[in-house]
C-alpha cells in the first residue's frame, strides 16, 4: 500500500511531462538549424562504418563456429560438461543482453552518422546480419533457459529473465522490419514493452511459477521438487493447500514419512509423526497434523508405508476422519 500511494504522484508527474511534450508545437526554424548543425558533423566515411560492422559480424560468426558444440547442446537439450544448468542459463542470458546492447549501439551510431540506412544497401545488409545474429543469440539463450526450467522448474526470476529475452527479441524484430519498411519503430517498441510489462505484472509471476512447476512435475518433465523453493513461489498458500497440491501431482511416494515431514516443514522431528493404531507391517499408516489457525478444523497428512518404511500412498484428510478410520 505505501508503494501504491507513492506511485500516484510520481505517475501523475510523469503523465504531465509526457502530455506537455506531446502538445508542444515544434519551431521549424529552430529544428532546421539543429538538423543542419548535426548533418554538418556527419563526417565518418562509409568505408569505416562498413569495416566496423563487418568486423563485428565476422566476430559473431566466428564465435558461433568455435562454440558450435557448446551452442548446439542447448538446442538439443543437453548440458555441456563442466557447466551447471544455472551457470549455463545465466551465461546465455547475459550474452544475449550484451550482444543486443552492443549491436543496437552500433546501429544507432551508423544511423546518426549516415542519416539512415535504407538508402545504403551495403550498410543495410550488414545491419540485417547483426540483427539476425541478435535473433540467433536469443534462440540459444531461450534454449538454455528451457533446459534450466525443465530440470528445476519455474521461479519468478526465471520468468522475469524469459520476459526480458522476449522484449529484446521484439525490439530486434521491429528494428529488422524498420530497415525495409519505414514506420515508427521506437513508438511501437515502447507500446509493446509497456504491454508486455503489464502482462507480466497481471499474470502474477510467483503464482505462475508455482502452478507451472507442479504441472511440469505432474507431466513427468521434472523428476523431483524442491519444496522450499516451491513454497516460496506461492507465499500465500497454507499448509493444507500446499500439501494437497503436492498430493494431487503424485509427490511423496518413495520417501520415508520423516523425509516428507522434513521437506514440507523444513526440519526433521520424529516427535510430530505418529503411527496410526492398528496399522500392519505391510501397510503402516503414520500421520502428522498440519499447522492450522485457531478455530479451523485440523487436517492431517496420512502416509501409507510398506514393510521397508517407504511411503507408497499419501492422503490429506481431516484429522477427525482419520481417527474414525482407525477405529
Amino acid at each position: 500500500m505505501p508503494a501504491f500511494l507513492f506511485s500516484l504522484p510520481v505517475g501523475a508527474y510523469l503523465f504531465g511531462i509526457l502530455g506537455s511534450a506531446m502538445r508542444q508545437t515544434p519551431e521549424p526554424d529552430k529544428e532546421s538549424r539543429w538538423l543542419k548543425a548535426i548533418k554538418d558533423r556527419r563526417c565518418v566515411p562509409q568505408g569505416t562504418l562498413v569495416i566496423g560492422l563487418t568486423a563485428f559480424s565476422g566476430l559473431y560468426l566466428l564465435f558461433f563456429l568455435v562454440q558450435a558444440v557448446y551452442l548446439v547442446s542447448a538446442l538439443q537439450g543437453k548440458l555441456p560438461a563442466g557447466y551447471t544448468a544455472a551457470e549455463y542459463a545465466r551465461q546465455g542470458f547475459f550474452q544475449l543482453c550484451a550482444v543486443v546492447v552492443l549491436n543496437f549501439g552500433l546501429l544507432a551510431m551508423v544511423y546518426f552518422v549516415k542519416n539512415g540506412l535504407s538508402r545504403r544497401r551495403l550498410l543495410k545488409a550488414l545491419a540485417t546480419v547483426l540483427l539476425v545474429e541478435n535473433l540467433l543469440f536469443g534462440l540459444v539463450a531461450a534454449a538454455k533457459m528451457t533446459l534450466y526450467v525443465c530440470r528445476f522448474g519455474f521461479t519468478d526470476q526465471r520468468v522475469a529473465s524469459s520476459w526480458m529475452m522476449l522484449v529484446l527479441m521484439v525490439f530486434t524484430v521491429l528494428a529488422l522490419v524498420r530497415l525495409y519498411r519505414p514506420f515508427a519503430a521506437v513508438r511501437w517498441g515502447v507500446f509493446l514493452a509497456a504491454g508486455l510489462f503489464a502482462a507480466l505484472c497481471l499474470c502474477q509471476p510467483q503464482y505462475l511459477s508455482y502452478k507451472g512447476t507442479l504441472k511440469l512435475y505432474e507431466s513427468g518433465v521434472l523428476s523431483q521438487l524442491d519444496c522450499d523453493v516451491l513454497r516460496y513461489q506461492y507465499g500465500g498458500v497454507n499448509d493444507y493447500q500446499f500439501v494437497s497440491d503436492l498430493n494431487r501431482v503424485g509427490w511423496g511416494t518413495g520417501y520415508t514419512p520423516e523425509q516428507i515431514c522434513e521437506m514440507i516443514y523444513g526440519y526433521q522431528d520424529s516427535t510430530v509423526i505418529r503411527t496410526l493404531a492398528g496399522s500392519g507391517q505391510n501397510d503402516g499408516v503414520s500421520y502428522f497434523v498440519l499447522n492450522q489457525s485457531p478455530g479451523v478444523q485440523p487436517w492431517a497428512v496420512a502416509m501409507h508405508s510398506d514393510a521397508k518404511g517407504t511411503v507408497w500412498r499419501m492422503e490429506v484428510m481431516p484429522l477427525e476422519q482419520l481417527m474414525q478410520q482407525a477405529k
